[in-house]
């Protein structure tokens, strides 16, 4: 899953990174192994998914110097767009926000998304003030702008989550699989 994901993700970043959860195992196939990835390990004390990656990632950027901006997406989306970070980017310029987000059928997709650098004490602040929000509220707080993407098969922002989304996924890869 992950080889699919970097195939797709990494032509459209300057420098991979990777985040994981505190203590989570590393290993990496070789073709992902070739890129360098960093890795970005969430903060343990403020562990909280999505919201604890994003803030790790935001923090990462900073201190390696990898831009101004923060392209994110989830590691179980098989199928993200070739040109997220293009159309996003686009679009954070053209209306001067810091975060802009893909949306998918009207529905906001807050896990591919490109986040301006300066939102950083923003989210670590929320992060560390414990019950706070998660992604979405997050992303709402910051002006933003959702990118829309047009309905496909299979579908851009498809999240591999159970044992039939991951056969699904591998009948949209490889239609003439599961009829053999």
């Amino acid at each position: 899953m992950l080889e699919h994901v970097v195939r797709r993700f990494s032509p459209q970043v300057g420098r991979l990174a990777i985040a994981t959860g505190p203590e989570q195992d590393w290993a990496l196939p070789d073709s992902v192994t070739r890129l360098n990835p960093s890795r970005v390990e969430d903060d343990g004390e403020y562990h909280r998914g999505p919201l604890a990656g994003l803030a790790a990632g935001l923090a990462w950027c900073d201190r390696a110097g990898a831009g101004d901006w923060l392209l994110v997406a989830p590691c179980d989306a098989p199928f993200l767009p070739g040109d997220l970070g293009e159309r996003l980017l686009g679009a954070a310029l053209d209306n001067n926000v810091g975060l802009a987000m893909a949306a998918y059928q009207g529905r906001p997709q807050p896990t591919f998304s490109l986040w301006r650098l300066d939102v950083l004490p923003t989210v670590t602040g929320t992060l560390a003030s414990g019950d706070g929000p998660g992604l979405m509220t997050m992303a709402d707080a910051i002006p933003h702008v959702r990118v829309d993407w047009p309905a496909g098969t299979p579908p851009a922002f498809f999240n591999v989550n159970t044992p039939a989304d991951l056969a699904q996924a591998r009948d949209w890869l490889d239609p003439g699989a599961a009829k053999a």
